[in-house]
């Protein structure tokens, strides 16, 4: 039974009997995975009494890791907000939401996504590093090897490098002038950040950030954050305030491709389907349709 968010959000203990019976034999394969790529890490598969998937927790961190199988959601019966609301009820630390078709497509940056998350990568302290503007051949390949979103085209690229070694990178918009409070200004939106591999660079994130500032002298900075992966709170950190908590987002998932699509997307590369129903739609395309936990829009005035 999933009970109502804001009485549950609690971890099933040793104690309750549950957790060791589902970790001997109730794991699916996906979980199993999962948990097989952080043997080692003192990582256990428990469930949470308010949702139906399995979770992937850390002895003495605060990290969850939600794990969602489309075996187990397409037999689910979710309103579309659930991953979104749960998010916002969780508190027993910090809820990540991992879909399986992104550890099929990505499992690699996943993998060290989370274990720079949780301290156990490389370490290097931005003090030691410089930063560089990097060009188009060197930004793709490092995002897309480093980024679940890969690399989108954008007017400024920088590089945080340690040595000759590209460890950080950033990608900026150009600026957009309007007017705020009655004045001009001009804002840039930060599009991508990524560490490189499962590396932690110390403060790299924000010798970037003003690198950034040094160079167009913005009024003010937007980003997008995921919320399946991130709470803000790294970005309120760095003077960013929060603009706006925004819906969950529908995708369309190809099951044989693992390539997600934005209704409007799939639709614009195949026109002849335009006229069918969702149900019909989904039924002889080898779609499921999926939804994430919505996006942070943050903003840093300067």
């Amino acid at each position: 039974m999933v009970l109502p968010f804001s009485l549950c959000c609690q971890v099933e203990t040793p104690d309750s009997g549950k957790t060791d019976s589902f970790a001997a034999g109730n794991m699916n394969r996906f979980s199993k995975e999962v948990l097989a790529a952080f043997a080692g890490k003192q990582a256990v598969i428990r469930q949470l009494d308010c949702s139906p998937y399995s979770v992937l927790c850390f002895d003495e961190e605060e990290v969850f890791v939600q794990l969602v199988s489309l075996a187990d959601f397409k037999r689910s019966i979710l309103a579309e907000d659930f991953f979104s609301q749960l998010t916002s009820y969780f508190k027993q630390g910090k809820l990540i939401t991992i879909w399986e078709d992104q550890w099929i497509a990505k499992k690699q940056i996943i993998v060290d996504r989370l274990k720079a998350m949780l301290g156990t990568g490389k370490k290097i302290h931005g003090r030691k590093t410089i930063v560089r503007r990097i060009d188009k051949a060197t930004a793709e390949p490092f995002f897309e090897q480093n980024h679940l979103m890969g690399y989108v085209s954008a007017y400024f690229k920088l590089g945080l490098f340690f040595g000759e070694e590209l460890v950080a990178a950033a990608l900026f918009s150009k600026g957009k002038n309007f007017v705020h409070d009655g004045k001009p200004s001009r804002s840039h939106e930060l599009v991508r950040f990524a560490n490189a591999g499962d590396t932690n660079v110390v403060g790299g994130f924000t010798k970037l950030l003003n690198a950034f500032y040094e160079l167009e002298k913005p009024n003010d900075m937007m980003t997008y954050l995921d919320r399946n992966w991130s709470d803000g709170k790294n970005y309120l950190r760095q003077g960013f305030t929060l603009e706006e908590m925004q819906p969950p987002q529908t995708f369309l998932l190809d099951t044989k491709t693992m390539q997600r699509h934005s209704l409007k997307r799939y639709l614009r590369l195949h026109p002849e389907l335009k006229d069918l129903n969702d149900a019909e739609l989904l039924a002889k395309n080898d779609l499921q349709k999926i939804y994430n936990s919505g996006n942070l829009k943050m903003r840093k005035r300067y």
